[in-house]
């Protein structure tokens, strides 16, 4: 067996991405899973959410549309590029990064 050492960045590349994403690209897709996750933690009004890894933001523009606050992290460069064609103003911030240094190195949120 032959093993491959390849790096997180490497694999998730954005073309192969949107690929294998294609059929979950759709904005009506993306607004009925933000929408189901809304309901579910029951909280009222405008929320401060980290998406980590937000990936090419589709969830992060979802939110934003809604009028929420959003912090992205990814350690992709191309999907923060991605992230960084709209321009999201004060309400979408997006970096370059591993989500545990972020965090403070394995740290947790909840």
């Amino acid at each position: 067996m032959t093993i491959v050492n390849i790096s997180p960045v490497e694999f998730f590349s954005l073309d192969d991405f949107m690929y294998f994403q294609q059929d979950r690209l759709d904005d009506s897709v993306t607004d009925n899973e933000v929408k189901s996750v809304l309901e579910i933690i029951e909280q009222q009004g405008i929320l401060d959410i980290l998406d980590t890894p937000c990936g090419y933001v589709r969830h992060s523009k979802a939110l934003m549309r809604l009028g929420h606050r959003v912090t992205g992290i990814d350690l992709s460069p191309s999907f923060i590029e991605q992230a960084s064609i709209h321009n999201f103003g004060e309400r979408g911030r997006f970096y370059l990064g591993e989500m545990d240094d972020m965090l403070g190195g394995g740290g947790s949120l909840i």
